[in-house]
């Protein structure tokens, strides 16, 4: 083997293990296809904007993959974002903190495409966590209404104050959570499939 082949393959081992050491998770903020458009004007059609909110331990790009750009293709604004990262692990932090992290974003999207008003869509954390801005944080507001909160697949519909069996999570259904059913306002929840109703 020439001098030049063994060299070339030391140097391609080498590549190879540096890029097999572990390194800390980090967070990296990457849109899902059709999302955060801030020139998108939104429609006489599809007059407010939709912003998506992943479920916990779910980045937007992973969580709203599929949904953003269909929502995009049909004429809508769409935006989405991460928040509440701990560790480089997206939607983990309190939900009172990652609720103090939506209503910096909603305003934006307000700004950015002239809405009065946003439609939420939250998956999972991502729908609970939107109905604590929306009632602790004066959000019902900016929220189209906001009665009728979308969600998919919501960890806070069910509010018995003990765990459900021996070993749930206890915290899944806090008095703090039940209380995310009827915030102030009484804005309740309901589950929809269209958006501009």
């Amino acid at each position: 083997m020439s001098f030049l082949t063994r060299a070339l393959s030391v140097a391609a081992a080498a590549v190879l293990a540096s890029s097999l050491v572990a390194v800390p998770a980090q967070a990296v903020d990457i849109s899902p296809p059709g999302a955060n458009d801030w020139s998108c004007k939104p429609s006489a059609e599809h007059p407010y904007p939709v912003v998506l909110v992943p479920g916990t331990f779910e980045s937007m790009e992973k969580n709203w993959s599929t949904l953003s750009p269909y929502l995009k293709s049909e004429g809508y604004c769409v935006f989405a974002l991460n928040y509440g990262e701990t560790n480089g692990v997206y939607a983990t932090a309190p939900v009172t903190e990652s609720a103090k992290q939506l209503a910096p974003f909603v305003d934006a999207v307000r700004s950015a495409t002239g809405a009065r008003q946003v439609d939420l869509v939250g998956h999972s954390q991502g729908g609970m966590m939107p109905r604590y801005y929306m009632g602790f944080l004066g959000g019902a507001k900016y929220v189209h209404q906001a009665r009728r909160h979308r969600t998919v697949q919501p960890r806070h519909q069910r509010c018995d104050p003990a765990p459900a069996r021996p070993g749930a999570h206890a915290r899944l259904h806090s008095s703090r959570l039940c209380r995310l059913r009827r915030p102030a306002g009484g804005i309740a929840l309901h589950a929809a499939a269209q958006l501009d109703r």
